[in-house]
């Protein structure tokens, strides 16, 4: 599964080079070299890319990401965007405490979390989808509306309006 943060444009071009069936290490590998071969000639893709799944050989999961400089990592969790700065600090909070997570544990966690990054980040979008990889299966939660609360633009026009006098 790949997951994708950024220009939409620039994510449906890799979407037609990505559509081979390879394991997720290969595509990782593959996207950091071709990330940092754009960055290089001065003409990068403007997106981040987490790529998920269980090998094919070894069954062993797998979770990784790229930014659009190439640089790459491997972690337990990773996120894209805002939720990089937010939800990951609390999910390492959480699993550092015995409570162990499950796919559903892990899907209210990033529910919970995504109105609080919506409400702060400009290029949120209206709606998220939640990928869950497991052994057995690969599915996408069906999209999910974020519902944001307005009331506050109210009191962001007032403090604009009366802070530069």
């Amino acid at each position: 599964m790949v997951g994708i943060g950024g220009d939409y444009a620039d994510y449906q071009y890799m979407a037609n080079r990505i559509e081979t069936v390879f394991g997720p290490k290969a595509i990782h590998s593959w996207l950091t070299n071709f990330l940092y071969t754009r960055r290089s000639k001065m003409n990068p893709l403007w997106n981040v890319y987490i790529v998920g799944g269980f090998e094919d050989d070894t069954n062993e999961p797998y979770l990784g990401t790229v930014n659009l400089l190439g640089v790459s990592y491997t972690n337990p969790y990773v996120a894209t965007g805002l939720g990089s700065y937010l939800v990951q600090v609390t999910r390492h909070c959480f699993l550092s405490t015995a409570w162990k997570f499950c796919s559903s544990g892990t899907a209210l966690l990033l529910i919970s979390y995504v109105p609080h990054v919506g409400r702060v980040s400009y290029i949120a979008c209206f709606q998220y989808e939640i990928g869950i990889v497991n052994q057995s299966e690969c599915k996408i939660i069906k999209p999910k509306p974020v519902v944001g609360k307005w009331e506050i633009a109210q009191m962001v026009r007032y403090v604009y309006k009366y802070s530069f006098s």
